[in-house]
This record gives structure tokens, C-alpha cells and sequence, in this order.
């Protein structure tokens, strides 16, 4: 590279300036990826008004009427989209797009710069996608940032990529309902005011996924509601509250407990949040367990059956004092794998056999539906477990 030479100043304008800026910069990058000794590359460190002679740098687009041309069909195709043209007005523009893309790539010997950077960061998916090596990753993420540096010379934006349709997604309510409350609501004759809906809404944050129980964006239904007293909206929540548990328990036959969330669950920026709590197959935590009698055959007397379910009926008893929803199924006409069956369909998490052998040892046997890990107890710590 030949030493800089001082060229007398003279005055230019800020796009021509400009232009030189870009110019060298691109002779400072294609150095550096050439890897290049450090003092050729000090060299290059140019400042208006030093002449370098070093090897031309990418120009601009030689036809720059073209390349706007260009970017602006694009965005007609994309608005067509957006609008749900129909299919030979969209075809047409894209038909036009095409032959303004070969026009440029004729003028220039290049594609598209938007086009090359959607280009190249495909190619970069493709290859961690097929896990290269990190050497080929790495060169390809960096022209990737070479061809986006260009185009915000160019154009004097950022890169993005753009929608064929403009989408939008939205937390929950409460940003945008409570201002309309404030209008709404003129004097306190309009209290109280109670608003449902049912919409879709997505998650701002997104941890412990659980498929149909914990995703991404859902379906839900939330009520606003506003009152004169502060303790006539805690009656209200506790109301609701007993609703969405009778929903769970009446009609879904999913046990719950209703409670309140601690201050770091609770909801942002409310005073305090309840909850119903249920069963999570996937975390193994059970909070409900059904006994089953077992080891009654044809030769057991009818004095050991009488004993052997009044026996499973206080270990049910002994359940429920400990704070476990508990039942016992007594049925004569079900064996006992009908049964044990049964409650797992049902999505009982715990099942609890108690046969005559175990009476006499004094314990139990405990089976978690989750992993089918068996456990024996003993008897008089079968709550506690």
C-alpha cells in the first residue's frame, strides 16, 4: 500500500464526503478480512483530505433511481399482500418487482442489497442449522454484518426484515382498558362498572412451558372492573374466585385450592393476586389419592372383607385429616387393576393399595401415576408422606 499523500484541502460537500467515508471504510473492512498486516491497515486509517491508492472498495449501487425503484415495488408487493389483493393484482406486482431486480442486477452486476442480506442471513440459519463448523459460521455471520453495514450506508437505516403482513401482539388488558375506564366512567352513578372479554393474549414472559396447560399465546378470558370502595373489589375478586374453583371442580372434575400467590408471583403491579392450584403431572406434585382394598380373593371370609374396608375407610380418614383429598373405591364387581386403570385415566396422581398382608405389617403401599414408582409406608405416616 503506498503512503498516504497529502492533497491540498478543498472544500466538499457532505454527500461527497460521505461517499469517500463509505468508500474507505469498505477498504479498511476488506483488509482486515484479509488479514492484512497491522501498518497496512493503520494505513488505511483515513481522514478527509489524505489521498490513498489502495484497491477499490464495493461502490454504491451505480444506479441509485434503480435500486429505489426497486425497494419501493417491493413494498407495493408487500402492501398488496397485506391488503389481501387478489391473486393477479399481487402477481402482477411481483411480476414487476422480478423484471426491476434484473434491471438492477443487468446495471450494477449485483442483486438487491436488501436481497443479499435476506440472502446471507439464510445462509447463516442454514449452516448453524447444520451445525458447521464454527470457522464457516463465523465467516459467513461476518459478511452477514458486512452487507447490513452497507446498507444502512446506503440508505441510512438499520437492516429489518419486513412483513408481507403487519402483525400485531398484545399482553393483557390492563394498559389499554383502565384510560377507556377513565372516560367511561363520568360519576360515581356508574359505579360499579364491570367489563368481560375473551381474547387472545401473549405470555411477556415465557418459563416451565406445558403443553395445552403452559404456552406461548392462549385463549383466555380476563374481567376489569372498577368500584366506589376498595373493599367492594376484594369481595368481588374472592367471588370470582369461587367461580373459576366451582368451573374446575363441578364441570372439570380437576380438584384445586384456592389461595393467594406470595408478592414475587403475584400480578404486576397489582396489590395482591389469588390463585387456584391444581395438579401438574409434569412438576409430579399430587394433592389428591385414592385407596384401593387389594388381596380379596373367592376363599376370603366375609368377616376379612368387612375388615379390610373398614380398614382402607380410616386410612381415607387418616388421608383427609393430614390434608389430602382422599376417597376409597369399594366397589366388589371392578378387580383391582380395573380399578387402578380407572383412577388413572381420571388423572388421580396418587394411588394408595392396602390388602390384608399390609394390614397385618402395619403399612401401606403408596403408586405415583406419574412415574409408576412404588412406595411402602408405614401406616401410621402415610399422611405425612
Amino acid at each position: 500500500s503506498a503512503a498516504p499523500v497529502k492533497q491540498p484541502a478543498a472544500t466538499k460537500s457532505a454527500s461527497a464526503l460521505s461517499a469517500e467515508v463509505a468508500k474507505q471504510g469498505e477498504v479498511v473492512r476488506s483488509l482486515k478480512s484479509a488479514k492484512a498486516a497491522k501498518p497496512a491497515v493503520d494505513e488505511a486509517d483515513w481522514t478527509p483530505g489524505v489521498k490513498v491508492e489502495s484497491a477499490p472498495a464495493t461502490p454504491a449501487p451505480a444506479d441509485s433511481q434503480l435500486y429505489g425503484q426497486v425497494s419501493a415495488q417491493g413494498e407495493a408487493v408487500r402492501a398488496l399482500k397485506a391488503a389481501k389483493a387478489g391473486k393477479p393484482q399481487v402477481d402482477e406486482a411481483v411480476k414487476a418487482l422480478l423484471e426491476l431486480k434484473a434491471k438492477y442486477k443487468a446495471a450494477t452486476g449485483q442483486i438487491h442489497l436488501y436481497g443479499q442480506v435476506s440472502a446471507q442471513g439464510e445462509a447463516v440459519r442454514a449452516l448453524k442449522a447444520a451445525k458447521a463448523g464454527k470457522p464457516q459460521v463465523d465467516e459467513a455471520v461476518k459478511n452477514l454484518l458486512n452487507l447490513k453495514a452497507q446498507y444502512k450506508a446506503i440508505t441510512g437505516t438499520d437492516w429489518a426484515p419486513k412483513l408481507a403482513e403487519h402483525i400485531a401482539i398484545r399482553p393483557t388488558s390492563e394498559t389499554v382498558m383502565y384510560p377507556a375506564y377513565a372516560r367511561w366512567i363520568q360519576s360515581h352513578r356508574d359505579l360499579p362498572y364491570k367489563l368481560n372479554q375473551w381474547n387472545n393474549v401473549v405470555r411477556w414472559e415465557f418459563k416451565q412451558p406445558q403443553p395445552f396447560l403452559r404456552t406461548r399465546e392462549f385463549l383466555w378470558q380476563e374481567g376489569h372492573t372498577a368500584f366506589r370502595f376498595q373493599e367492594e373489589a376484594a369481595e368481588e375478586v374472592m367471588q370470582i374466585l369461587d367461580l373459576y374453583a366451582q368451573v374446575y371442580e363441578d364441570l372439570l372434575a380437576v380438584p384445586v385450592i384456592k389461595g393467594r400467590k406470595t408478592e414475587k408471583e403475584k400480578f404486576a403491579g397489582g396489590d395482591w393476586t389469588t390463585t387456584v392450584e391444581a395438579y401438574v403431572p409434569a412438576s409430579g406434585r399430587g394433592i389428591q389419592a385414592i385407596v384401593v382394598p387389594c388381596g380379596v380373593t373367592a376363599s376370603s371370609t366375609a368377616a376379612e372383607r368387612a375388615a379390610l374396608t373398614a380398614s382402607c375407610r380410616a386410612l381415607v380418614d387418616q388421608l383427609v385429616a393430614a390434608g389430602v383429598r382422599a376417597e376409597g373405591d369399594y366397589r366388589d364387581n371392578y378387580s383391582p387393576g380395573w380399578k387402578f386403570n380407572h383412577w388413572e385415566l381420571k388423572g388421580v396422581p396418587v394411588r394408595v393399595e392396602l390388602g390384608p398382608k399390609d394390614m397385618a405389617k402395619g403399612e401401606v403401599v403408596a403408586v405415583r401415576r406419574l412415574t409408576g414408582d412404588k412406595r411402602t409406608l408405614k401406616r401410621a405416616d402415610a399422611g405425612a408422606a
